[in-house]
């Protein structure tokens, strides 16, 4: 079993009290395939205004003074390179983490511990979380600190944890976000404090991702004929990336008709090996049809 990898990974901040935030997810974690995960995390000096583009899924949205809000996306074929997070006028910083496909498990990516608010001191300490899986999975562990006030900086990454990063708009109406890791097979994990320059409000946060032995992984992606077609060519590759030997592709083709030929539609199933040989070719009567 191996952690999952951080392939790319960066931050920047807004420099100004803004209503939208530009992630500009290339710009910061690097170019990204079919099937990697992408996890922003966001913090912003007030509420959080929840404004995200459609496919992003929350883990993380809390806080008033300052918030706290992440979300992760897998990366489909033909994503934007950028996101827009809009809110109301406040200054942000942001963090982008890149987990290469293959390497990470998506069903379990947003086991996190709850937003802990606390302060002001110096010492913004994560919660503890204790996940579903195994003692002996290598998880990968992310520590999160938003303090309020961004002139002050995060200077020390909890115990054990490294590649602290910092973003903050040197600014009283920014914030500071900061972030450190560490890869360690355990089944809970209590990370530590940071340490910050100055005593402030903060919240915190921890988000644990497991690696990808233990259940299948599955790139999901589509598309449409564009018009009335008799036939149909699926580029595989271009939709779930390039399959390599071993990989089970499975591939649903769906129409619509008319009510009346409904009733005798024989949808086509084809069966193959593990060689994509075909062993069984079925027709059976549509699903959700009346007789």
């Amino acid at each position: 079993m191996t952690f999952p990898t951080v392939a790319g990974f960066g931050g920047s901040n807004s420099g100004a009290n803004v209503t939208t935030t530009t992630v500009d997810l290339e710009a910061l974690a690097g170019v990204a395939s079919v099937g990697d995960l992408l996890l922003v995390i966001l913090g912003i000096d007030g509420t959080e205004g929840g404004g995200w583009p459609s496919g992003w899924t929350s883990i993380y949205s809390a806080g008033t003074t300052q918030s706290l809000t992440a979300r992760y996306h897998i990366v489909e074929s033909g994503d934007p390179t950028s996101i827009d997070v809009t809110h109301g006028s406040q200054g942000s910083s942001h963090q982008v983490y890149r987990i290469q496909n293959g390497t990470f498990n998506v069903l379990l990516a947003e086991e996190h511990g709850l937003a802990a608010n606390g302060g002001p001191d110096t010492a913004p300490n994560p919660p503890s979380i204790n996940p579903i899986w195994p003692s002996s999975w290598d998880v990968l562990w992310i520590a999160i600190s938003v303090n309020d006030d961004g002139t002050t900086d995060a200077t020390v990454a909890p115990t054990n944890y490294t590649d602290l990063r910092s973003d903050r708009w040197n600014n009283a109406d920014g914030v500071c976000l900061a972030t450190a890791r560490r890869l360690l097979a355990a089944d809970s994990e209590d990370p530590g404090a940071f340490t910050i320059g100055a005593s402030e409000t903060w919240i915190t946060g921890t988000i644990a991702i497991a690696p990808a032995t233990g259940f299948p992984q599955a790139i999901l992606s589509g598309g449409n004929s564009g018009g009335n077609t008799t036939s149909q060519d699926i580029d595989v590759a271009l939709f779930v990336d390039t399959p390599v030997a071993g990989d089970l592709v499975i591939i649903l083709a769906y129409c619509q008709v008319q009510e009346q030929d409904a009733r005798s539609h024989r949808p086509k199933l084809v069966y193959v090996d593990g060689e994509n040989r075909i062993v069984r070719v079925a027709h059976e009567r549509a699903l959700g049809v009346p007789v």
